[in-house]
């Protein structure tokens, strides 16, 4: 999923009502996230020095997760808006969502890649 595709899916279920900066700067959020608690914790991570916030011009950036778990970077824009609105209902309808896809992809992600290494036993 790119950053532009998550900002149309969630524009189609919610409107456009909180822009796209602020919709870049919270994918800023969740792809920093993912990063430190998922990606870092696995061989073959990217640098952090590589890692740099989504900007205007990286509407075609590639986002961590792919489908099909790439819902989860459009429940927590929608979870974003509807705090935003401080509309509580659906603020914790996205959060649940959002959390069930989070997880899935966490369950994914660490089935699927190595862990790193922190030490040895020795004898």
């Amino acid at each position: 999923m790119t950053v532009n595709e998550a900002i149309a899916r969630c524009d189609e279920m919610t409107g456009d009502g909180s822009g796209r900066e602020a919709k870049l700067r919270w994918l800023s959020d969740i792809e920093s996230m993912i990063y430190e608690e998922i990606v870092r914790t696995h061989e073959g991570a990217p640098d952090r020095s590589e890692w740099k916030p989504i900007a205007e011009e990286d509407g075609e950036r590639e986002l961590f997760a792919q489908d099909p778990y790439g819902e989860l970077y459009v429940f927590y824009l929608m979870m974003r808006f509807h705090l935003l609105l401080q509309d509580m209902s659906q603020y914790n309808n996205a959060a649940a969502l959002f959390a069930a896809a989070y997880t899935t992809f966490a369950d994914w992600y660490n089935r699927t890649h190595i862990p790193l290494s922190q030490g040895s036993i020795t004898f």
